[in-house]
């Protein structure tokens, strides 16, 4: 009858869910912060290791005017808030805090300036950011379209 028929399909997606590996997504967010003093920087360090937040540094810390820091940090949307608070009161007024786009991103991490072109592309596929990997080289073309 339909009792067995439910307890077979049960026992099948157990046995199955139990061999899942799962993975939980968490949206994330990039965080460009600039302008971090000296003397705070084993903190931005601190943030960047995921000590408190779970945050990740993106690329490597930058090194500006004075020995300012400059990173890009990415954490989990729901404590993105606090993080940006943290970061904004390692020196009132002296460190900026802005939340990037996908776009914003990918332009940042090729170092690009502007609107990505056709020729921006180009000068990828040909050597000009010194990649030779063929498949990098058509993702980057994907997504400047």
């Amino acid at each position: 009858g339909s009792g067995g028929l439910v307890r077979a399909y049960s026992g099948c997606v157990e046995a199955i869910v139990a061999e899942v590996n799962w993975e939980f997504v968490v949206a994330r967010v990039h965080l460009q912060v600039s302008g971090v003093p000296p003397t705070s920087i084993a903190r931005l360090f601190q943030f960047a290791a995921g000590e408190r937040y779970g945050a990740e540094l993106l690329g490597e810390i930058g090194f500006g005017e004075g020995g300012r820091a400059d990173a890009i940090l990415a954490v989990a949307a729901y404590c993105a808030g606090e993080l940006e608070g943290d970061l904004l009161a390692l020196e009132r007024g002296g460190v900026a805090v802005e939340r990037m786009g996908a776009e914003e991103m990918i332009l940042q991490f090729y170092g690009l300036e502007g609107e990505p072109t056709e020729e921006d592309g180009q000068e990828e596929l040909e050597g000009g950011a010194g990649d030779d990997d063929d498949e990098e080289d058509e993702e980057w073309l994907a997504l400047l379209r």
